[in-house]
């Protein structure tokens, strides 16, 4: 479920691009940067994996396994973030798209969370992204 989440929200962050975009961007989103996109998923859903069977050893609360899993990650996301702000994508978008995703590791939020799909675009209105 986390990497379908994962490729959703990065789906949505690809997709959004050209509604927020002021100016074109410096480059358009060619092979390459899908390649990284996928590469990046396949690395970040890896080092999750990994990391929460170590911390599954350490707590029997899997909120806190994927807490510590997903902040143990965060850099694999920070180096892509990076890249696409080679891109051109303002800043302001960015921690937009941050505040979008703030709860995606919150296994409450993700799972039991009535609606979720209506929740997430309501969001993405308000934070100005949809």
């Amino acid at each position: 479920m986390m990497t379908v989440l994962l490729r959703a929200t990065l789906l949505l962050y690809f997709l959004s691009v050209p509604a927020w975009a002021e100016k074109p961007l410096k480059n358009s989103f060619d092979s390459t940067d899908m390649r990284l996109v996928a590469e990046t998923n396949l690395a970040y859903t890896s080092c999750l994996q990994e990391y929460a069977r170590e911390f599954m050893a350490s707590s029997p609360d899997v909120r806190v396994v994927a807490g510590n899993a997903a902040e143990a990650c965060n850099p694999i996301l920070e180096e892509l973030d990076s890249t696409l702000a080679g891109k051109g994508i303002p800043e302001a978008y960015r921690d937009a798209l941050r505040e979008m995703n703030a709860d995606t590791h919150d296994i409450d939020a993700v799972y039991k969370t009535p609606e979720r799909p209506r929740l997430l675009v309501e969001r993405a209105k308000r934070l100005g992204l949809y």
